[in-house]
C-alpha cells in the first residue's frame, strides 16, 4: 500500500518541519531510509510524495507529526 497526499501542501510542510528540527535534507533522508534525491524532489514539488506506510511512519516520528498534519495546511503554517 502506498500513501498518496497533496504534493503542494506536503512539500511546504515537509520543508518547514525539517528546518524546525535543524535537519539537513541528507540527514532526514538517512533517518527515514530514502534517497536525498527523493527528499529533495518532495520538498521542491518535482516528485509526487508516494510513501510506503513504513516510510511515512518514520517520517512522522522524526518530525513529531502525523500524516494528516503533513498533508493539511493550517493557519500556523501560512506566512
Amino acid at each position: 500500500m502506498i500513501i498518496i497526499i497533496n504534493k503542494a501542501i506536503f512539500s511546504r510542510r515537509l520543508q518547514l518541519l525539517r528546518k524546525k528540527y535543524y535537519l539537513s535534507q541528507k540527514a532526514l533522508a538517512a533517518l527515514i531510509g530514502v534517497s536525498v534525491y527523493s527528499l529533495r524532489g518532495w520538498e521542491s514539488g518535482a516528485l509526487e510524495p508516494q510513501l510506503h506506510p513504513q516510510t511515512m511512519r518514520r517520517l512522522c516520528q522524526v518530525l513529531d507529526t502525523t500524516p494528516e498534519q503533513l498533508s493539511t495546511e493550517d493557519i500556523s503554517t501560512k506566512e
